[in-house]
């Protein structure tokens, strides 16, 4: 007999879940750390210097703002694929559709029982507006 734990087919959306919550709160702590560092490499550029292009296809935020674009790429492109088109989570133009405070609240509460958790106490509101900004692009 195996020692090996076993796992009931019913926990692992859960567990996937969880897993990619606590992958990508790490990614951004990252991500926070790694643009606070280039925001002080940039203040030394002189005026006229071009600027690197952002890849995402939303306006960039302004400076010190949250860009939704890398949010979502951290914390939700992982289930709802790159362009908000679906994947393991459902598209998204439905849910842009529907409006902001639907998009606000998904993300903040989650959807347990489709398997998306709540995002609430891993972004701030300036994170979540963030991002539900760059959902509403996929309308």
């Amino acid at each position: 007999m195996s020692n090996a734990p076993k796992w009931s087919p019913s926990l692992m959306p859960w567990l996937l879940a969880a897993s990619l919550l606590l992958l990508g709160a790490g990614c951004d702590r990252l991500s926070r750390q790694t643009s606070q560092e280039s925001a002080g490499a940039d203040q030394g550029a002189s005026p006229g210097a071009p600027q690197v292009a952002s890849l995402a296809a939303s306006p960039s935020p302004p400076a010190g703002a949250p860009d939704g674009a890398v949010l979502f790429k951290t914390h939700c492109q992982a289930c709802h694929g790159e362009a908000g088109t679906g994947g393991m989570g459902p598209a998204l133009a439905a849910a842009a559709q529907r409006g902001e405070g639907h998009v606000r609240t998904m993300i903040a509460n989650g959807s347990p029982d489709r398997g998306m958790p709540p995002f609430a106490a891993a972004l701030t509101p300036g994170e979540v507006d963030a991002i539900v900004q760059h959902v509403g692009a996929f309308k």
